[in-house]
């Protein structure tokens, strides 16, 4: 009797080590796996890179929300520039090397770690850092707490209280998505088109909470307007057709447009008409210097805002025709009905019969 008792003692306390060793860890994957990468760094010149520290990161990662990279998710490499990574979780990865000694690094994205198998990836070679910059400033205000990202990287950038954001130390490559977190948990790709990002480029997007952009230009040469000299603050006549424009690029009121000079100078504006159905429209646009005799000069329009709070700031007709540039009246005179509105801030809004009345 004695020795049954024994033998199911010591069989309970085996069942229970077993059960014991067998537990998940917090990241889902268990204690004991032999998933890993392997890889090398070398220089440019094709050296092997030393002491390079090299981060094995989730693709989705975002440094700011997501939990701090566990240590076995850092390593650095040896003299013969080569690096492991050993018993970690399966899933898709990138791997971001960085060397401090030269300011080069290189980004490796989409590593698959397979479950009970170790990957190795092919050489990567670092290269100079480069730049993306992030110009929100004609946006309105953003949440205190906004910042711009890489996903898969550590990379990120508070918005400065001026609207602007920069990304330094990014390696050489093509991007598809530089994220905003609007600092409400709410993430959009800020980009229009892919950037190639070549070694000690600097990049800057202008306005990136607008999806679509496009020039406008000024033609002010013997072929075009035919003007000789400077024009200042000068309210400018755009027409907008199924032709020129595609008005599935903006609300249907046209209150997401913005349109700024080539050097992102915000520009007033007044929407004269827009048929959202019939795909036409007038706006007229108070640029602040139209340049004689040129036949290069551009603005650029704005338009699909990415988040419902980027709405125009600068919508306003009385800036556009502003009384103290002698406008004392402007009646556009495509009203409906018995009354003529007056865009300048006088409000000398017309009705019939024959009587005007200030406001």
């Amino acid at each position: 009797m004695r020795l049954n008792n024994l033998i199911s003692c010591l069989i309970l306390i085996q069942s229970m080590f077993y059960m014991q060793c067998s537990l998940p860890d917090t990241g889902g994957g268990t204690i004991e796996t032999t998933n890993g990468i392997t890889g090398s760094v070398h220089n440019n010149d094709k050296t092997p890179a030393r002491n390079t520290v090299v981060k094995l990161l989730p693709e989705n990662y975002d440094p700011v929300t997501d939990e701090p990279t566990e240590e076995k998710y850092i390593d650095t490499t040896d003299s013969n520039g080569k690096f492991s990574f050993r018993h970690i979780r399966s899933g898709n990865y990138n791997i971001l090397a960085r060397s401090s000694t030269f300011s080069t690094s290189f980004l490796i994205r989409n590593v698959d770690v397979a479950e009970d198998s170790v990957s190795a990836v092919s050489p990567g070679f670092l290269e100079n850092h480069g730049v993306i910059s992030a110009d929100f400033s004609n946006t309105g205000s953003l949440d205190s707490m906004s910042y711009m990202y890489i996903p898969g990287t550590d990379i990120y950038s508070l918005i400065g209280s001026d609207g602007k954001a920069r990304l330094d130390n990014i390696p050489a490559g093509v991007f598809t998505e530089v994220l905003l977190n609007d600092g409400d948990s709410k993430k959009v790709n800020i980009l229009r088109d892919e950037i190639t990002l070549r070694p000690e480029d600097s990049v800057t997007i202008l306005n990136p909470l607008w999806k679509h952009s496009r020039r406008i230009s000024l033609n002010t040469s013997p072929d075009g307007a035919g003007i000789n000299t400077d024009l200042y603050g000068f309210p400018v006549l755009i027409r907008l057709n199924s032709n020129n424009f595609d008005f599935s690029q903006a609300q249907t009121d046209g209150s997401d447009l913005c349109f700024t000079t080539v050097n992102n100078k915000p520009l007033p504006f007044e929407i004269e008409r827009w048929d959202f159905s019939g795909k036409h429209a007038e706006l007229w646009v108070k640029v602040d210097t139209i340049r004689g005799n040129d036949s290069t000069q551009t603005i650029l329009m704005y338009s699909g805002a990415l988040t419902g709070s980027v709405t125009s700031s600068l919508k306003n007709s009385s800036v556009v025709f502003d009384t103290a540039a002698s406008f004392q009246g402007v009646w556009h005179m495509g009203d409906a009905g018995f009354t003529i509105d007056d865009a300048t801030v006088n409000q000398y809004h017309g009705t019939s019969p024959d009587t005007a009345r200030p406001l």
